[in-house]
């Protein structure tokens, strides 16, 4: 019923290899990672850092083109994850929404952490004339 879906044969990513259990590079890592020391800031670094950004990126974009309920092979999942970053990209420096008297739109939500409302202004709607140019110009597409 479950089973991997990259390609038959596949036994590691394109171009990638895995460290050796033997090698310098394995040790290091290993002792960065199993660091005690390290290991009692990551409370620290995990409650006090914003992660709006990514979570963003994550539930708006990737999410509606790669819907978890969804099974893709994973040549269409690596392609669902281009269109979605080039998506991201596009879209993350759009203006704010103006009424027609010139005064930007803005929105208050309730944050989940602190319980208070917070102000956003609202983005301009999404524009897709970028994407026939995109099509053209990516080997995936042709």
């Amino acid at each position: 019923m479950y089973r991997c879906r990259h390609p038959e044969g596949c036994e590691h990513p394109e171009g990638g290899s895995w460290l050796q259990r033997d090698s310098k590079a394995f040790t290091e890592l290993r002792k960065i990672v199993t660091n005690r020391e390290w290991l009692g800031t990551m409370k620290y670094y995990t409650n006090c850092r914003q992660t709006w950004a990514v979570e963003n990126f994550f539930s708006h974009t990737l999410l509606h083109y790669c819907p978890k309920q969804n099974s893709y092979s994973y040549d269409a999942y690596n392609i669902r994850n281009m269109l979605a970053v080039i998506d991201h990209n596009h879209h993350k420096e759009r203006e704010v929404a103006v009424g027609q008297d010139g005064a930007p739109y803005s929105q208050a939500q309730v944050s989940r952490r602190t319980k208070q409302w917070v102000a956003y202004e609202r983005k301009r709607p999404k524009d897709f004339s970028y994407i026939p140019g995109k099509y053209i110009l990516n080997p995936y597409f042709s």
